[in-house]
């Protein structure tokens, strides 16, 4: 942390240096050449298959593997760096170059709106859809149990009937991977799952929009405390649930009975139906 607090200043010079100096080696006459068109297309096809193979031939795991896949698609900065190290060499030329260019840039682009497709059709798949897969799915909590809020949740998941696998965070975080694929599945930006009550976030200077997504995972990574909660993954969907009323719209089956909040406020009725606070007052 250290470490990256002292270099900060420096990254938020030399980066943008850097992104300036790939498209100053850029040759667009190069670019857009159909051979270097086509040497960027096969390149393209090769990464995408390569990633999704690999995701989808994953066992073992409750993750959708589509959208895992469909998250590792992007060649960001380390793909240009690898290129302008070979342009610098004279391993690449500049019609090689700009073919890996074109792949970085056509990855990158693709990748957020097939997420947010993946992500949707997850959400609104009904529990009697065509994958009995995720049907059979345990409902998992990622519960910090000094929480009120989740601990609302909890109640109101086995108010439906289950119980789940409940994973206290703090305890047992979750690795990169893991971690990676809840956000990808909640469909939401990474800085959203940030927690800044209670938690090292303000000396850690996590305002500050210079952090990418991967330093702020590694943040969450470092100090488990960030990871907002509770985190709930049935076979409809993933939620972060805050407000905790949040876990009724993804939990396959309906409440039992009554439900209040430890506040006393009133949720669900004496005959399952989610009740609007707002409406009785």
């Amino acid at each position: 942390e250290r470490v990256a607090r002292d270099l900060g200043a420096a990254g938020n010079i030399f980066i943008p240096v850097f992104f300036a100096q790939i498209g100053i080696n850029a040759d667009l006459d190069a670019m857009l050449k159909p051979s270097v068109l086509g040497v960027a297309a096969v390149l393209s096809v090769v990464a995408i298959i390569g990633k999704m193979a690999s995701a989808l031939g994953a066992t073992g795991t409750r993750v959708d593997r589509l959208l895992v896949g469909l998250g590792m698609v992007p060649r960001g900065e380390v793909g240009l760096i690898f290129a302008s190290i070979g342009l610098t060499n004279g391993v690449l030329d500049n019609d090689q170059y700009g073919a890996l260019l074109i792949v970085v840039l056509l990855t990158t682009v693709m990748t957020p709106p097939l997420l947010r497709w993946r992500s949707g059709s997850l959400r609104d798949r009904s529990p009697n859809g065509c994958h009995p897969e995720r049907d059979r799915m345990t409902t998992t909590i990622y519960h910090n149990p000094n929480c009120g809020t989740s601990r609302n949740v909890l109640a109101l998941i086995r108010n439906s009937g289950e119980e789940p696998e409940v994973i206290e965070y703090l305890k047992t975080p979750p690795g990169r991977e893991r971690l990676v694929a809840l956000i990808a599945a909640m469909g939401i930006p990474v800085r959203d799952l940030l927690r800044r009550k209670g938690t090292p976030y303000d000396e850690l200077g996590l305002d500050d929009p210079k952090f990418t997504d991967d330093e702020l995972i590694d943040r969450m990574l470092q100090h488990p405390i960030l990871i907002n909660r509770p985190i709930v993954e049935t076979s409809l969907g993933t939620r972060l649930c805050r407000p905790s009323e949040a876990v009724l719209e993804i939990l396959p089956n309906p409440q039992q009975g009554e439900l209040r909040k430890e506040d006393g406020e009133l949720v669900v009725d004496a005959d399952g139906r989610r009740v609007d606070e707002s409406a009785t007052r």
